[in-house]
């Protein structure tokens, strides 16, 4: 499964089973974006903030995996529907550093 690297930066709601935290990353543009959820969204286990984590994607346009740096637009609504705060932004431009191979569950 194809996923975003992100900063997992704070928790937003400790007190919700499972807590809720914070994430972030920058794309291709230098663009920040924010993303609250559920921390096995982003994490694989309880690690406290800051952590990297990410956030599980497809592509939908370009090659993966590619050789060299370049970039590909990427959707986050699938597999987790997991939206930007504040604009609800799901599709991102993300170079191929920025991705990660996670092994199947």
């Amino acid at each position: 499964m194809l996923a975003l690297k992100v900063t997992v930066t704070r928790y937003t709601d400790r007190d919700s089973q499972p807590p809720w935290v914070e994430a972030q990353f920058e794309d291709a543009d230098s663009q920040p974006w924010c993303f609250h959820d559920k921390e096995p969204i982003f994490l694989d286990g309880e690690v406290p903030p800051p952590a990297q984590g990410w956030l599980r994607c497809t592509v939908l346009e370009g090659t993966w995996p590619c050789a060299g740096d370049q970039i590909l637009t990427i959707s986050t609504l699938a597999p987790d529907h997991v939206e930007a705060i504040d604009s609800g932004v799901s599709t991102f431009r993300v170079r191929t550093e920025q991705l990660v191979e996670l092994p199947e569950p």
